[in-house]
């Protein structure tokens, strides 16, 4: 997984981070992890906090950032 400001996402972190730019809802997020909305909620906060944004769109300019 790639290191963003020196913090790596952890595996299923980079899983949600990977959906959440590709415009997957929690809820669909959710279904193709198979674990629960509330899960994906919590993971997309962690994601934020590592990446140090507060929305969507902080971590899709990230993504487009470190690649």
């Amino acid at each position: 997984m790639k290191r963003l400001l020196g913090r790596p996402l952890a595996k299923r972190e980079g899983e949600v981070w990977q959906y959440l730019v590709q415009g997957l809802t929690s809820g669909e997020t959710a279904t193709k992890m198979k674990i629960a909305e509330h899960t994906v909620n919590s993971m997309r906060k962690i994601v934020y906090r590592k990446l140090g944004v507060h929305n969507v769109a902080g971590a899709i300019h990230k993504w487009y950032d470190a690649a």
